[in-house]
């Protein structure tokens, strides 16, 4: 909310990857077991 109210699009586009994060660790631990993440998602995202 910080972000939007602040009119930062840099920061507010910061937050959602952390969300979108969030949410492909989740989906992976209990929606698709045993799949690998696909190519260009989390895992090399976060070894940027």
């Amino acid at each position: 909310m910080k972000a939007i109210e602040a009119k930062d699009a840099e920061a507010l586009l910061n937050s959602g990857d952390g969300i979108d994060n969030a949410c492909e660790k989740c989906h992976l631990e209990y929606w698709y077991p045993g799949e690998k993440p696909a190519a260009g998602s989390l895992s090399q995202k976060s070894s940027n």
